[in-house]
């Protein structure tokens, strides 16, 4: 009875480190993927964007977050 505490206790802890892993792993790949989009759109033509309805001034201000933030 005692051994099946520990192991649930045990247990619960690795499920909430994984989960925590696989929050982390995801938050780092939207990082990613932010700042690779960010990097792309500053390398577009002024007719690209013009096309998107965006300007050169929307661009910069996009481009020059942090990646963290959305």
């Amino acid at each position: 009875m005692f051994l099946s505490a520990i192991h649930r206790a045990t247990f619960s802890r690795r499920a909430g480190l994984g989960r925590f892993v696989a929050r982390l792993l995801s938050a780092v790949l939207e990082w990613q993927d932010r700042a690779n989009q960010r990097h792309r759109l500053r390398g577009m033509s002024d007719y690209m964007l013009k096309d998107l309805g965006l300007t050169r001034a929307d661009v910069e201000w996009e481009a020059s977050k942090p990646f963290w933030m959305r």
